[in-house]
């Protein structure tokens, strides 16, 4: 089970996308504790709790203000789920965003790495 990195509180998800059992989330990372505010690229893989994951990316979107390209939500918390014992295969992570509903992800991969925007 690998180290997730980087301390995600008070950093942005920047976007949300999930498609075919995969959420993939853009976080900006706290310029407080990064600088040069990273940009992360999360990718939940094999995801198994489908409906709430589905259910999280539509209001993140359905909430989105209308003149911004990039969503915008800040991170409270992103860590494995304590209550919830994680393997290498059977991951569990808890995630709460301002203005949502804490939610738990189950999924069975998760790939962490530095995004940088093509030019």
């Amino acid at each position: 089970m690998q180290d997730l990195q980087y301390d995600f509180h008070d950093a942005v998800v920047v976007r949300c996308d999930y498609t075919q059992g995969s959420l993939v989330l853009l976080i900006e990372l706290y310029e407080v504790f990064y600088p040069k505010r990273e940009k992360i690229q999360l990718t939940f893989s094999g995801v198994l709790n489908s409906a709430t994951i589905t259910r999280l990316a539509a209001a993140l979107h359905a909430n989105q203000d209308p003149l911004d390209v990039e969503l915008g939500w800040r991170i409270n918390n992103l860590q494995y789920n304590t209550r919830k014992r994680s393997t290498d295969a059977d991951l569990h992570f808890f995630l709460d965003i301002d203005n949502f509903a804490p939610v738990s992800i189950h999924c069975k991969r998760l790939d962490i790495k530095e995004y940088h925007q093509a030019a």
